[in-house]
C-alpha cells in the first residue's frame, strides 16, 4: 500500500506540472492526517524532489486544551523530522466579530494570511495545502447547494499561484488507513464530528447518504470538476477577447459599449460585467448587479444607478459608463494669483502673464484689468450663469454643458472659476465675454489645470 500511495501523489504532482525541482517548500500543518501525511510524504521524497522543507502551524484557540495539545503534536513531529516550524497563536473570534465574519472564514484568513507572511519571509517557492478529495467533493456539493457559477462547480483548485494541493488525489479513508498501518501519529479535530457548520452536517449526514447510491461520489465529481474547469478556462477566455472589444477605460471611468447586450449571449454579458466589478471596480459582484446593470441599458440617457463603494453607472447614448464620484473637495477653494493649488489628482495655477511665461503651456488667458487677486474654484451649482466668449447674452452653465455635450457622468463634478462672483472660466471649454483679450488689455493672466505626474 506504501509504494502504490505514494506512486499516487508522485503520479499527480507530475500530471499537473505542481512543483520544480530545487525548490523551498512551505507545508501547512494543522496536526490532522491529511498535513501530516503531506510533511511525511515531502520528507520522504525531499531527495527526490531535492527540496527544502519547513512547515507553519496556526494555534487557533477554538478548543482550548486541544488547540494547545495540536500545537505541542506540530512543534514535536517537525523535531523529530528536523524540519523548520513557524507558530502562530491567533484569536479568530476577536477578529471574525471585529471583521464581521463567520468564524470559518475568520480562521481560514488568519491561517493564509500567516502562511503567506512566512513565505514571503522565508523565500518560499510552494505552499502545501493537504486538501484531499473529500474536501473536494465537499466543496462542489456546498457551492452547487448555496448557487454557484462555472468556478465553484470547478472544485479546489489544484494550483492557485503559490499555493500546491498535491493529495487531492487521496480520499481521506486512504490517508487515515495508510498512517495508522504505518504507526504515524496524528491529532483528530473533535469537532468535525460535531454539525454545528454547514460543511460538517454535509460531511456527516449528507455525503454519507449520497455515496449510498454512488459509493465513487469522490472519483465521480474529481471527473465532473476537471471537465467543468476546461469549459470554464475555455469561457474565461472567450470573455477576455469580447471584454477587449465592448469595454474602454478613459481615465477613472469604464465604458462599456451597449452592443454588449445585443450582440452577445446572456452568459459572456454577464461575465464582462463580473469581470469588469471584480478585476477593475475592486467590488464584489452578485446576480442582482448584472441585472441592474442590463436592465439600465433599457434607461433613458442619463439614468443612474448607484453600485457599491460609490461606483455610479449612468446610461449615456450607445454606452454605459462606470465610475466612481471623485469627491475633489466640497467648499471652494480660494487661489491668489501667482500661485498654485493642489486639488486631487490636479494642481491648479493662476499667473500674471509677462515677458518670461507668455510662452507657457497655459489652458486659458484672460483678462485681468477687472479682476482682483482672489480667484474662486468650485463646481458649477444650479442657478450659474455667465456669458460665452462669442456671445452676447447669458447662458445657464446646465445648456451650456449640455449643449458641449459633456458626458452626464462628468457634468455634475465640472469645475468653474471665479472672481468678484463672476463666472470667467469654465474649465476646459469657455471663458466668459467679458474677460476675452483685447488690443487694450494691460494686464494678462494665465489660467493652468493639469493632471499630476505619478511617481
Amino acid at each position: 500500500m506504501k509504494a502504490k500511495i505514494y506512486e499516487t501523489v508522485i503520479n499527480f504532482i507530475k500530471k499537473h506540472n505542481l512543483i520544480e525541482n530545487n525548490s523551498k517548500l512551505l507545508i501547512a500543518l494543522s496536526g490532522g492526517p491529511d498535513s501530516v501525511f503531506a510533511l511525511h510524504f515531502f520528507h520522504q521524497f525531499k531527495n527526490k524532489y531535492k527540496a527544502e522543507l519547513i512547515a507553519a502551524h496556526v494555534n487557533h484557540n477554538l478548543r482550548g486544551n486541544d488547540s494547545e495539545q495540536d500545537q505541542i503534536f506540530c512543534e514535536k513531529i517537525c523535531s523529530e523530522l528536523k524540519i523548520p516550524i513557524f507558530i502562530k497563536s491567533v484569536e479568530v473570534e476577536k477578529f471574525a466579530r471585529k471583521n464581521n465574519q463567520s468564524v470559518e472564514e475568520a480562521a481560514r484568513n488568519l491561517r493564509y494570511n500567516f502562511f503567506e507572511e512566512i513565505s514571503n519571509q522565508e523565500k518560499v517557492d510552494y505552499i502545501i495545502t493537504a486538501h484531499n478529495s473529500d474536501d473536494n467533493t465537499e466543496t462542489i456539493l456546498l457551492n452547487l447547494i448555496k448557487g454557484t457559477g462555472l468556478s465553484g462547480l470547478s472544485g479546489i483548485p489544484v494550483k492557485r499561484g503559490k499555493i500546491v494541493r498535491p493529495i487531492l488525489s487521496l480520499s481521506k479513508k486512504e490517508i487515515v488507513e495508510f498512517l495508522e498501518l504505518n504507526k504515524i501519529n496524528f491529532r483528530i479535530d473533535k469537532s468535525n464530528y460535531e454539525n454545528d457548520f454547514e460543511r460538517n452536517k454535509l460531511r456527516n449526514i449528507v455525503i454519507p447518504e449520497i455515496e449510498k447510491i454512488n459509493p465513487s461520489l469522490n472519483s465521480t465529481l474529481r471527473k465532473f470538476s476537471n471537465n467543468i474547469s476546461s469549459i470554464n478556462i475555455f469561457i474565461q477566455q472567450e470573455t477576455e477577447k469580447v471584454f477587449k472589444k465592448f469595454v474602454k477605460k478613459n481615465e477613472n471611468q469604464f465604458i462599456v459599449n451597449q452592443k454588449l447586450f445585443q450582440r452577445e449571449n446572456v452568459l459572456i454579458s454577464s461575465l464582462i460585467i463580473k469581470k469588469l466589478f471584480e478585476d477593475h471596480l475592486k467590488i464584489s459582484f452578485t446576480s442582482k448587479d448584472s441585472d441592474k446593470v442590463k436592465n439600465l441599458v433599457s434607461q433613458q440617457k442619463g439614468t443612474t444607478i448607484k453600485l457599491k463603494n460609490s461606483v455610479k453607472v449612468i446610461r449615456e447614448d450607445e454606452s454605459l459608463i462606470f465610475f466612481t464620484e471623485e469627491k475633489l473637495f466640497t467648499d471652494e477653494i480660494e487661489i491668489r494669483l501667482n500661485s498654485s493649488q493642489e486639488i486631487g489628482n490636479y494642481e491648479i495655477s493662476i499667473e500674471e502673464v509677462n515677458e518670461f511665461n507668455e510662452n507657457s503651456n497655459f489652458s486659458e488667458i484672460i483678462s485681468g484689468d477687472k479682476t482682483e487677486d482672489i480667484f474662486i474654484l468650485r463646481r458649477w451649482k444650479i442657478g450659474d450663469k455667465f456669458i460665452p466668449l462669442g456671445m452676447k447674452n447669458f447662458k445657464k452653465i446646465s445648456d451650456f454643458l449640455t449643449d458641449k455635450k459633456v458626458k452626464s457622468s462628468s457634468k455634475k463634478n465640472h469645475l468653474i472659476l471665479t472672481n468678484r462672483n463672476e463666472i470667467v472660466y469654465v474649465f476646459g471649454l469657455r471663458i466668459d465675454e467679458r474677460y476675452k483679450l483685447t488690443k487694450n488689455t494691460k494686464r494678462k493672466i494665465g489660467i493652468c489645470l493639469r493632471k499630476k505626474n505619478k511617481n
